[in-house]
């Protein structure tokens, strides 16, 4: 079977996920270790049989919903390519707006945490815009924090990343001058109606309590005493939490923008911890 009749074979298989062309272009060049447009290029070549079993096996695990990155090992943040695992949450290209805002507000050897760090996507992409700013990171997940280690490594980012296996906050005695974090928000009785795909994910990653509150309400409790004064708080967010999410807020924090993604919607919140004068 040459190459392009393998294509057209499997977009034919995956018809029910989206962008079957993309999936099956990224799974053969998964399979044979190629880039995308060598499938184009070497369109008429042979393929083996070992390739083409191991192809079709790939394309009717993706018939699942089962999701390209988990299959690949691989997913691209920020311009970067990370490692990912199944367990481990995939990085979403809404956390970008995120990263983007954390590095105009970073001075010189500032230092952040990250709650939640999953692959470690936001520490990996600011430290390598940012060279002389450092990164606390936390994860209650230990496959995350593996996942998390195996980028900051790849990225040779060892000597200024530290993380730990902690349920919100680490166990340092240490201000920092930014916080950030994209939490689960997804209400309990809304991860049922999730796209496919979604599902395979850890639900510790997605599910917010009740309301979509929950890990919102034990950051905000917690992150004074972790901020330097005047530090901020960055905040993931999605519009059907917002509203609770801001009056969790007011109590301790300024509320200086909301920040909405290229959809439109309101995507990320920027906190100022009050200061004893306020």
């Amino acid at each position: 079977m040459r190459i392009a009749e393998a294509l057209s074979t499997a977009r034919k298989k995956l018809s029910s996920v989206d962008s079957p062309t993309l999936s099956a272009e990224i799974l053969l060049s998964y399979v044979l270790s190629c880039p995308r447009h060598r499938l184009i290029t070497e369109r008429d070549k042979e393929l083996s049989p070992g390739d083409r079993e191991k192809f079709f096996q790939l394309v009717e695990k993706r018939v699942t919903h089962f999701p390209l990155q988990y299959i690949t090992g691989k997913t691209e943040f920020y311009g970067t390519e990370l490692r990912v695992q199944e367990g481990v949450f995939i990085p979403r290209p809404e956390t970008e707006l995120l990263v983007e805002e954390l590095i105009k507000m970073l001075n010189k050897e500032d230092t952040f945490l990250d709650i939640g760090t999953g692959t470690g996507c936001i520490p990996v992409a600011v430290l390598m815009n940012k060279p002389a700013t450092f990164c606390f990171a936390t994860d209650i997940n230990s496959t995350a924090l593996q996942v998390a280690r195996e980028n900051i490594r790849m990225h040779r980012l060892e000597e200024r990343c530290q993380l730990f296996e902690a349920d919100i906050f680490p166990p340092v005695d240490e201000r920092f001058d930014i916080i950030v974090s994209n939490p689960p928000y997804i209400k309990t009785s809304s991860i049922v109606s999730l796209q496919e795909e979604v599902k395979y994910e850890p639900v510790l990653s997605l599910d917010g309590g009740e309301t979509g509150l929950d890990a919102y309400r034990r950051i905000l409790s917690g992150a004074p005493m972790y901020l330097r004064e005047r530090g901020y708080l960055l905040l993931e967010t999605d519009p059907s939490v917002l509203t609770g999410l801001l009056e969790l807020a007011r109590n301790s924090f300024k509320i200086l923008d909301i920040k909405r993604d290229i959809q439109g919607l309101e995507r990320l919140v920027l906190l100022e911890r009050k200061g004893s004068s306020d």
